[in-house]
């Protein structure tokens, strides 16, 4: 449980994915805590090799590293679980906050009904 907080504490574009951005802000920002660091400490090998995004499996490999596959199917199904409960909440206080549905713009088809708009320039 307390993985996928922190997880989603790093995660700050919403998309379930660690970029080395959000690696970099936490380490100036929440590092003060001990358990933030030694997260960061245990994904600091993936970052300084590469910087390509860390998913969410790849990050409990990384955080959890003497753990079985039970143990790792384990917290797999349980983070499932939580965003079946958590999922609804955050789409009803945000739209774009699902990773699975990002916030499309709005593309206006009509004319503009303002007297001064009426034409496009």
């Amino acid at each position: 449980q307390t993985l996928v907080h922190a997880f989603e504490a790093l995660d700050r574009r919403g998309a379930w994915m660690i970029s080395y951005s959000d690696y970099s802000w936490a380490q100036d920002t929440l590092a003060s805590s001990v358990g933030v660091k030694r997260i960061l400490r245990k994904l600091t090998g993936h970052f300084a090799n590469s910087h390509l995004d860390l998913t969410l499996q790849k990050f409990f490999v990384l955080t959890m590293p003497g753990a079985t596959d039970s143990q790792l199917e384990r917290a797999f199904r349980w983070t499932s679980r939580y965003l079946r409960t958590t999922e609804p909440q955050r789409l009803e206080e945000s739209p774009s906050a699902s990773p699975q549905s990002p916030q499309t713009p709005v593309i206006r088809t009509t004319t503009p009904k303002h007297p001064r708009l009426r034409t496009w320039r």
